[in-house]
């Protein structure tokens, strides 16, 4: 299979690239008789480490399909491709189900390698439709070059079924497509496809496939041609080259620590010398294969590799550390280089299978020079190794070179924060190195890292920490003490959550005491705590008070309780390398993914001077919008993280749960995914996978702790950071309008407000995922991330198919990405949508509610009308003067913000939803009768308006999870400050508009929000003289080239025939024009010839 790939991929790129040599590398324990061949360690140039590709068991979710997990964007590599032991074990019914298999394993490479996507859509999926609906044609998403052959099924394989209104799937006709010659990334079992399409190429619209969109419109063929392996050209023609095959056996890992000895390092030479006596004495396995190197402005080998294989020989490797800081350099100088290239040349030469060379170092730039990172490279490439560090920034910032190696040669990466000192500095250093050998095997698991800053007098400190099923083998709880004679501790007790105690415990053990670490010391008989796991402890420790301030850290670790892999709770953290960040979490057991986890992020400021600054605290997303999580329920949890406080670096702590019982694995049964047997194109999966309750083994309690760091940046005056993604735009037709809402994102991706948006219409599809769409409205809505907002415009004079999608943007001309699409279905008319099954006829709840509030409200307002105009009628004439009105007040509710959920007039389509017709309900925009004000009843309402509602919340630095404080109102005021061109108050009138309550959360699908009367009231200033217009932000604009003039509404401007496609419709009698500042419910018209003014909404 890997040989047909290579040459098909050799075919594909039109001879420049193949696979020069594969690595089969097997378990450690595998012998040559078992095997049948023998099987050797890998020498220099065969690579071993960081698997591309893993064979695993059967697949729970995904059967006998290939699978390429994907955590990061276009151009960026995949994780790993999974080949299932079901796809191997018949390779004939394998072929026959999914065509020539060299070029659907180079289809899953091209994803791995080069990080493109699948160039197709999948059946019942929001944001990657199966079809595309263009000129009145339905068309399969997916690049190709000649039109596809072929019948739309339903998911049962029946036939003639229609993708506009239900879950299809297409099935190319055999024998009847021999035209199509691209593009692999879609069609990869039909003969005559050989390549991937170039743009110019493909003759099918441009649809929303999963690549399209996650690459914006960048074919697949771009995006390859874009990578590495293709920056140089090759000159004359080149043949086919052979793919080498090497069998080898995984290397136990052989650590080599090289360690700074420079003058500087004195200060903390105590912690790190503990530390690394800790880890060769009490971390390391037994067996494990150990050498120490120090450096300065020269190199030495302190210890040869060693074999620990008794506590003896553990105590004389860790003897072997420099004792004392006075026998450290007495200069400045530290070649880190140096201290490398006796690792690899003296140490590991002629044995540099599993080397792991462990740097620990200032890092700064007096470590490194340009040459040097050449020759620490030069070993990596050639012989393998890993190459990892710990970094303590004295006097200087890292060099980024140490965080590029570790993640080339998959090592680790740890930094020690610049201000940490004495025995804060020792368990981050601990705690460091034990991640960083966690990579070779098993290590403890932290269950609790608690830094306690003591101020004198203090005697009793409490806390809490989840001890989970999968843990519970050498559990070990412990204090870090700066002294560990005169420690303090007088007492430790242990409760668990049903009210058992253990203790108190009086007694301390000297076990640790040479890394200042103090345990319990259990007599013999005691009944030793934590044998019951999957509950929670509380800890009390009773101190001898003391008059000066103390510091502690308390640390619970525990190990795996079952050997078996398959039931570890398994996790990896990393970070995109460039600004703004993406932060990700993968949660496993054995090889499976875990749903539902909780993954929160606590993010601190470490500046310059060593002063912290708290950030915010947010949560990690498994949501599938592709900004930037790219599948929901495949394990893997991210964000975007947008804050540039400064120089100086910004520390994440991660805390992972179970969510309150809600994580779960998939249990043993078929699988989850259904592939139909006559169908070649995969149905899964797109944005996201969906685990049915039936197959759903929830985890119990468990919690796992981590920390890490990334440079940080100083934030520019200019506001870069873009608005994210929205990915549950929805919408319905009623009444010849078009009513969307969707989840609100952040004003600098998924933080803060959101002050504008765009909406993009087009009748070709292609225009809005290549970005050249010239039609769209603006407006300006004020809503914080997390919020449900919502907006309507008018479609009365269209008709067709039209797309529809929206980009969120901010004040400084920063747009999000497009959100998913929709497919709006028109009548011939106008107005009218065609029907869609399972459309009720009926009104709901909810919108009989709304007319009936409706009702009550305005026979409430006719009624206060009436008892105005009568006790204004008496005073005239008792006064027997007249009074003239200086304005217009007219109530305009705004659509839909009510709490209804039925869903009943949702299409049974949900892939590119068929907006359909809602139950139709009354405007209480009909037949307004103006209501007249006095002056000073103008003056004093718009006084305490506008004294009292802020124009625009201040952007927040982090998200408001909960929402309780989103400010739902906001007043408009003239941007001028020159009251005077507005004449007296006497000349303005107040219009009021109705702006709805309701919040919801990202993920709220087919929620259509009924026109409600719950209004905040906002106030609009109107100057008498419509010429004063530009002195005004109207908050709605709508572009299509340019901006015309005043804020008024204006039309969107055909590009071709340079006519307006957009105007305000004339709904009542009043010659004033509205201006609608609130936007809850603007309604905009889709094709008039000409400007109006507004004179009803």
């Amino acid at each position: 299979m890997i040989s047909e790939s290579s040459s098909a991929l050799y075919t594909a790129t039109r001879g420049r690239v193949w696979f020069g040599q594969v690595s089969i590398v097997l378990p450690p324990l595998w012998t040559d008789a078992y095997c049948q061949t023998e099987i050797k360690y890998p020498t220099e140039n065969i690579p071993y480490k960081g698997e591309d590709i893993g064979l695993v068991g059967e697949d729970l979710i995904f059967g006998s399909q290939l699978i390429t997990e994907q955590s990061q964007g276009c151009g960026f590599p995949g994780d790993r491709i999974r080949i299932p032991q079901s796809f191997l074990k018949n390779l004939n019914l394998t072929q026959g189900r999914w065509g020539n298999l060299g070029k659907l394993f180079l289809k899953e490479w091209s994803k791995y390698r080069y990080g493109v996507f699948d160039d197709s859509g999948f059946p019942g999926d929001v944001l990657y439709p199966a079809h595309v609906s263009y000129l009145d044609r339905i068309y399969p998403s997916g690049s190709s070059n000649a039109m596809l052959r072929g019948s739309w099924f339903y998911t049962n394989s029946s036939e003639n079924c229609d993708p506009r209104y239900n879950e299809c799937y297409f099935s190319p006709e055999p024998g009847r497509n021999d035209q199509v010659t691209c593009s692999i990334s879609f069609l990869p079992f039909l003969p005559s496809v050989k390549d991937w399409c170039e743009p110019e190429q493909i003759s099918t619209p441009i649809g929303p496939t999963k690549h399209n969109v996650l690459c914006n419109g960048k074919s697949v063929h771009q995006v390859i041609n874009s990578h590495p392996d293709f920056k140089t050209s090759r000159t004359g023609k080149v043949e086919l080259g052979e793919t080498k095959y090497n069998i080898i056996r995984q290397p136990p890992p052989q650590y080599v620590v090289v360690l700074e000895t420079s003058a500087s390092m004195a200060g903390v030479w105590k912690w790190v010398r503990k530390a690394l006596q800790n880890l060769i004495k009490f971390e390391l396995p037994d067996n494990s294969r150990v050498a120490i190197v120090t450096f300065n402005k020269e190199a030495r080998v302190e210890q040869n590799l060693s074999i620990l294989t008794s506590e003896q020989v553990r105590i004389r490797v860790a003897d072997a550390i420099p004792d004392s800081p006075n026998k450290l350099s007495r200069f400045e100088d530290r070649c880190v280089s140096c201290g490398v290239q006796i690792a690899m040349d003296q140490v590991l030469r002629t044995r540099e299978a599993g080397g792991h060379i462990i740097i620990i170092s200032q890092g700064d730039v007096r470590t490194l020079s340009s040459s040097d990172e050449t020759i620490i490279s030069g070993y990596e490439n050639k012989h393998n190794v890993r190459i990892s560090s710990v970094l303590i920034p004295i006097s200087g910032v890292p060099v980024p070179f140490y965080q590029n190696i570790a993640e080339i040669s998959d090592g680790r990466f740890q930094t020690i924060s610049e201000n940490k000192v004495g025995i804060y500095a020792l368990s981050d250093l601990i705690l460091s190195l034990r991640r960083i050998v966690s990579v070779d095997g098993q290590v403890p698991e932290n269950v609790l890292v608690d830094k306690l800053s003591k101020p004198g007098g203090t005697v009793l400190t409490q806390g809490e920490f989840l001890l989970d099923s999968t843990l519970g083998r050498e559990t070990r709880f412990g204090v870090f003490v700066e002294d560990d004679e005169d420690h303090k501790i007088k007492s430790i007790k242990l409760t668990d959550d049903t009210g058992r105690i253990y203790g108190p415990y009086t007694k301390m053990s000297s076990d640790y005491d040479i890394i200042n670490f103090k345990t319990i010391n259990f007599k013999v008989g005691d009944q030793h705590p934590f044998q019951e796991v999957g509950r929670r402890w509380f800890y009390e420790i009773s101190w001898f008070p003391e008059r000066k301030s103390v510091n502690n850290v308390i640390v619970v670790t525990s190990k795996q309780r079952n050997p078996d892999t398959s039931s570890h709770l398994e996790t990896k953290i990393w970070i995109s390398p460039t600004f703004p960040y993406n932060i990700f979490c993968r949660v496993r057991m054995g090889d499976q993914a875990v749903h539902d986890v909780r993954v929160d992020l606590n993010a601190s400021y470490v500046r310059v001077d060593g002063g912290v600054d708290l950030l915010g605290n947010i949560q990690l997303l498994d949501d599938g919008v592709g900004d930037p999580d790219l599948q929901a329920g495949d394990g893997i949890y991210s964000r975007s993280i947008s804050w540039s406080p400064g120089p100086g670096s910004i520390l994440f702590s991660l805390t992972i749960s179970d969510n309150k019982g809600q994580a779960y694995i998939v249990t043993p049964g078929p699988s989850i995914i259904s592939q139909p047997e006559n169908l070649q194109l995969p149905v899964c999966c797109g944005s996201r996978i969906d685990i049915p309750e039936s197959r759903r083994k929830y985890l119990g309690l468990f919690q796992r702790n981590y920390s890490l760091s990334v440079g940080s940046i100083a934030g520019g005056e200019i506001d870069i950071i873009p608005p994210g993604k929205i990915g549950d735009l929805n919408g319905v037709l009623k009444d010849g309008f078009f009513y969307m809402n969707w989840t609100a994102t952040g004003g600098d991706l998924q933080d803060g407000q959101t002050d504008v948006y765009r909406i993009y219409f087009s009748n070709n599809i292609s225009e809005l995922i290549l970005g050249q769409g010239t039609d769209f409205v603006e407006f300006t809505q004020y809503d914080m991330v997390g919020s449900l907002a919502n907006y309507s415009m008018s479609v009365q004079d269209r008709s067709g198919s039209l797309y529809v999608g929206m980009r969120a943007g901010d004040l400084s001309g920063n747009y999000g990405k497009l959100s998913n699409l929709l497919l709006v279905e028109l009548g011939e008319e106008g107005g009218v949508t065609l029907p869609t099954p399972g459309e009720s006829n009926g009104s709901s709840d909810w919108s009989l509610i709304g007319i009936i509030l409706g009702v009550i409200i305005i026979l409430v307002l006719c009624l206060i009308v009436l008892v105005v105009s009568v006790i204004c009628g008496k005073r005239s004439r008792r006064l027997k003067t007249k009074t003239k009105s200086s304005g217009v007040n007219v109530h305009i509710p705004s659509p839909t913000r009510s709490d209804a959920t039925d869903v009943s007039y949702d299409s049974d389509h949900q892939l590119v939803p068929t907006m359909s017709k809602p139950p139709s309900s009354t405007s209480f925009a009909n037949n307004l009768t103006p209501t007249y004000w006095s002056a000073s009843q103008l003056l004093s309402e718009h006084e305490q308006r506008t004294g009292s509602l802020a124009r625009k919340p201040i952007k927040e630095q982090y998200i408001n999870t909960n929402n309780n404080g989103v400010y739902n109102g906001y007043t408009i005021t003239p941007l001028s400050n020159k009251t005077s061109i507005y004449g007296s108050p006497s000349e303005y009138g107040a219009s009021e508009y109705s702006r709805g309550n309701t919040y919801g959360q990202h993920g709220t699908y087919g929620t259509y929000m009924e026109p409600t009367n719950d209004v905040d009231y906002g106030t609009v200033v109107v100057p008498q003289n419509l010429d004063e217009f530009s002195h005004l932000d109207y908050g709605v604009v709508t572009q299509s080239e340019g901006d015309y003039g005043s804020d008024l509404v204006d039309e969107v401007i055909d590009p071709v025939n340079r006519s307006t496609g957009f105007n305000v419709s004339d709904v009542s009698s009043s010659t004033l024009p509205m201006f609608n500042q609130s936007l809850r419910g603007s309604l905009i018209s889709l094709s008039s010839a000409k400007k109006k003014n507004i004179t009803q909404v």
